[in-house]
């Protein structure tokens, strides 16, 4: 696969208050189990979508105000809910940014509605593959 790489321009960087971290968490939903509770929380301001480190690590990503965990934030965590699992067939066409079509869907979450965020998973291995708006 091609690599990508390009510069972020970091605009800030602090840590995060408690009031502001609570806030966060409440909007990860079944996600806040990506920051732990004696975590240390730095926000990122750049020109791409905001990030969070958590104890140093980019876990979650803010789009449009609203947080979600990146794909190495999902990795760190059991995903019980807002899943797709795509066929193994899909896999390279949703790592390049195409969209889950119904035909590459072998699974999901039964409780999806529209205009929810997601995580795709591959078929077999069931790991993190991307987020996405449905």
């Amino acid at each position: 696969m091609d690599k990508v790489c390009f510069k972020l321009k970091i605009k800030k960087r602090y840590y995060l208050k408690k009031k502001k971290l609570r806030e966060v968490q409440e909007k990860l939903g079944d996600y806040a189990e990506v920051i732990g509770a004696k975590s240390k929380v730095e926000i990122i301001e750049t020109d791409l979508p905001d990030i969070l480190l958590v104890d140093g690590e980019p876990l979650v990503m803010m789009l449009d105000g609203k947080p979600l965990p990146t794909v190495k934030g999902a990795l760190k965590m059991d995903i019980k809910s807002s899943y797709v699992v795509v066929d193994m067939g899909a896999v390279k066409f949703v790592a390049k940014g195409a969209d889950v079509m119904s035909p590459g869907i072998v699974d999901a979450d039964p409780s999806i509605e529209e205009e929810i965020s997601l995580l795709s998973l591959k078929r077999v291995i069931k790991s993190p593959l991307q987020l996405e708006e449905v």
